[in-house]
């Protein structure tokens, strides 16, 4: 039940008068014979009983009110989770139990909030089955988010018998859900790293009433029931992991909570000054992880080679020389992140060979795009042993692969150990063959050297795809608006959507719109179709009609902290505490 006070409060509480009437109504069942008999347990429940009655006192008052007689404006907000900034705290009043007079009456620093007939004192005295009772109060304030994760004293709930769900019912509770995720870095690799989702639920139901569902996202298979999930991921991306618990006894109670972690690829890249060296000449071979948002080889990575010639070796560069000419492979495989390897063939000429090679930077994964994000890859041309054939210069031509016209460069002084570099870029996503053709220039038509020769390398060029909706958190039957981003992906690309409740669109247009007919968790899913066919996803969050969950969208609210506890001249501590309640109020001015 939400109650409105001159349209300014938002009160995520069932009101006290319901409350009791469920105290009244249902303790005969709900509670056991024996729990009754025991007289701390009594205790416990007219604790609750003094709870309501000062919701109830406080549900009458002015947000503004709420505080020690102050100025409103003066009152310390939260700058975070973990501030400890208080509008007032009565727990710490060094008061005293004035019993000399008909009706024992508090004195000493009390604490007054409120103005007029709303006026209250704190601590507050109440007596009742002969037992004398003290009721406090803490008061944050600051964002809703801020608010939920702040906690000057722990809620008390008592183990016995689901007492403490009994005593603060799911409505009263302003639920959140704190998740911890194992590695504590939120990374890991997809197919490798298991992640381990653990949660602490703050205002969930008793932990013998709970359901769980676990949500990892589209493509990542069935979800988990379990307390504590495990899951690997197949797929590289930001991922939000939901997790919902309801209330078996109860399923339109429901409290979510969600954690983003980041699930990386990795890839190797392996470099050599020369793809054809002499035999006997020594040769430098690098292996490199490239580094981004999605990819990389971990934190320590270590790299281990085989040579092709029976030899080893470890470090991410080191140096080998192959003693007679032939083809060799040699390859690196690192340890870390998805445990990638890399190999690159190598021809060992005779000493007076001839060869040519093809050095690609940045390296050979880069990003597809008719824009400014495009990778530009720089193709630089190298040959060994047209020097010493007589020749004055070389002409080389590359194909880049993908129907471009051809690039000729050349290299008019040879033997200084400068060749000639090309660029290029790369409009649709794909694999590229790029080609190099060696023609020397200045020998003799019968000469043996006259001879062209050719290498090639390849290229990854990768599309691009982003997503964005206009909210992520809506009621059943609101509508959201969707607008998908490729680039890489060619001319009027066509785009293919789910929203994980079955229902499906394509378009051109990279626009969609699209409206959920029942609460949950959804994944949203777009793909192109078009270069290497980028896809990604979004996660949406559908509340029933009328969900409370509007307090999250408050840019100022106040925390309240009921404490209940057995009469104690001076101040109080958490163990002195029977029963603690929280109660929200917004403000909506």
């Amino acid at each position: 039940m939400m109650k409105s006070q001159r349209g300014m409060t938002i009160i995520e509480l069932v009101t006290a008068s319901s409350i009791l009437l469920t105290l009244s109504l249902g303790v005969a069942t709900f509670i056991p014979a024996g729990f009754k008999a025991n007289e701390k347990n009594r205790k416990h429940m007219v604790s609750g009983q003094l709870f309501n009655q000062v919701v109830e006192e406080i549900n009458a008052m002015d947000y503004e009110h709420l505080n020690a007689g102050g100025d409103p404006s003066s009152e310390p907000v939260l700058s975070s989770a973990t501030d400890t900034a208080l509008v007032l705290d009565s727990t710490q009043s060094q008061v005293s139990l004035d019993k000399s007079t008909a009706v024992p009456t508090v004195t000493g620093p009390i604490v007054t909030i409120g103005t007029g007939a709303q006026a209250a004192s704190y601590p507050k005295y109440m007596r009742i089955n002969n037992v004398d009772y003290r009721m406090d109060l803490k008061v944050v304030k600051g964002h809703y988010n801020q608010l939920m994760a702040s906690r000057p004293f722990p809620v008390r709930f008592d183990p016995l018998d689901d007492l403490g769900a009994f005593l603060n019912p799911e409505a009263l509770a302003a639920g959140s859900i704190e998740i911890a995720v194992t590695p504590g870095n939120l990374i890991g690799y997809k197919n490798t790293t298991t992640f381990a989702f653990d949660m602490n639920c703050r205002g969930c139901p008793a932990k013998n009433r709970r359901v769980y569902n676990w949500n990892f996202g589209i493509g990542e298979g069935a979800g988990s029931a379990d307390a504590v999930a495990q899951h690997t991921f197949s797929e590289v991306g930001s991922k939000r992991v939901f997790v919902t618990v309801t209330d078996s006894q109860n399923p339109d109670v429901a409290i979510s909570g969600e954690v983003t972690v980041q699930v990386k690829d990795s890839l190797i890249e392996m470099s050599v000054s020369t793809e054809q060296p002499l035999a006997g000449e020594s040769l430098t071979l690098t292996a490199t992880c490239p580094s981004t948002a999605e990819v990389d080889c971990g934190t320590n990575p270590t790299f281990s080679w085989l040579l092709g010639d029976g030899s080893t070796a470890t470090g991410q560069t080191i140096t080998h020389t192959y003693t007679e000419e032939g083809q060799y492979t040699p390859s690196v495989t690192v340890s870390g992140g998805t445990n990638p390897t890399a190999s690159k063939p190598l021809t060992v000429l005779s000493q007076g060979g001839k060869g040519a090679q093809l050095v690609v930077s940045p390296g050979t994964i880069g990003i597809a795009s008719n824009g400014e994000d495009a990778t530009v890859f720089s193709f630089t041309t190298k040959s060994t042993g047209y020097a010493d054939s007589g020749a004055t210069a070389i002409k080389y031509l590359i194909n880049f692969g993908d129907g471009s016209a051809p690039v000729e460069v050349m290299d008019d002084t040879l033997g200084d150990g400068v060749f000639p570099t090309a660029t290029h870029s790369y409009a649709v996503g794909g694999s590229y063959s790029v080609t190099l053709e060696v023609t020397p220039i200045g020998l003799a038509e019968d000469h043996a050297d006259n001879v062209v020769s050719t290498t090639s390398s390849t290229v990854n060029a990768k599309s691009m795809i982003e997503l964005d909706a206009d909210r992520t958190n809506v009621e059943v039957g609101e509508n959201i608006t969707m607008q998908a981003d490729a680039s890489g992906v060619g001319e009027n690309p066509q785009y293919l959507w789910t929203f994980g409740d079955g229902g499906t669109v394509s378009d051109y247009s990279g626009m969609a719109n699209h409206s959920y007919d029942e609460p949950g968790v959804y994944t949203v899913n777009v793909k192109a179709i078009g270069g290497t066919d980028p896809s990604t996803t979004r996660q949406i969050v559908v509340r029933p009609v009328g969900s409370t969950s509007a307090a999250s969208s408050q840019t100022e609210m106040k925390k309240v902290f009921v404490y209940v506890s057995p009469w104690k001249n001076g101040a109080i501590q958490e163990s002195d505490v029977l029963t603690t309640g929280v109660y929200m109020k917004g403000n909506n001015r």
